[in-house]
């Protein structure tokens, strides 16, 4: 009952109130949507494969590639123009009710949200019977990005740290247009050679994640 005061007290008086109460925010949405990801992914999926043949889902992969492309352009373009006004070394956290700040926590949550639409990625594997890639990295990643990030908003969904989600949307744009042209077929090997800089790119994308992360631990979440 003590952890139970203690959480309500937490979210009732520390939260920013332009993101309380926001769907998908509370971990009694978030925990049953993972844990129904891990589980199906671990158990029942592969379970449930294992005497079948894999489904090729083509079609539908190619849809929901080009979707992620379009979705993390629209965040990624006015997530951009949302920010102008920011100080872009290091910005403070801001739980005012500004209808700019408002905006921008929006942006960052939808954002978020799409983390969830990845946890199709695993999905699509587990049906194709792409067993050998639904690594325990792979789900730590999708679930750390799939539930921490999300739940995060609710203590600093502006400021600071939304410039490590635009850049993520960056990368994602680039991967998923990527898989979609690769899911077109033989034909279109040869438009991509530039896989080596999309890796690249990614690994330059995490050091500055970390650079950012670092910045907010050493000035804090109101930029002093």
């Amino acid at each position: 009952m003590d952890l139970v005061k203690y959480y309500n007290h937490v979210m009732n008086n520390f939260t920013d109130p332009k993101t309380r109460g926001w769907l998908i925010n509370k971990p009694s949405l978030l925990v049953p949507v993972i844990a129904v990801y891990w589980i199906f992914c671990t158990q029942i999926g592969p379970q449930y494969m294992k005497n079948r043949p894999a489904y090729k889902l083509t079609r539908i992969i190619q849809v929901y590639n080009i979707s992620q492309v379009i979705i993390n352009t629209v965040l990624a373009v006015v997530g951009f123009f949302s920010v102008l006004h920011y100080n872009w070394i290091c910005q403070p956290v801001d739980y005012s009710m500004d209808p700019r700040e408002v905006r921008v926590s929006l942006i960052g949550w939808a954002y978020c949200v799409t983390k969830l639409v990845d946890l199709l990625d695993t999905v699509f594997f587990v049906l194709r019977k792409k067993f050998n890639q639904v690594s325990p990295l792979h789900l730590y990643h999708h679930i750390i990005m799939g539930g921490p990030f999300i739940y995060a908003t609710n203590f600093y969904a502006t400021g600071h740290p939304v410039f490590p989600f635009g850049l993520n949307a960056i990368v994602h744009i680039l991967m998923y247009f990527y898989y979609f042209l690769a899911s077109l077929g033989p034909k279109y090997h040869k438009y991509l050679w530039w896989k080596r800089h999309l890796t690249e790119f990614q690994i330059v994308q995490f050091m500055m994640r970390r650079l950012d992360q670092n910045i907010i631990n050493i000035y804090g979440g109101n930029g002093t």
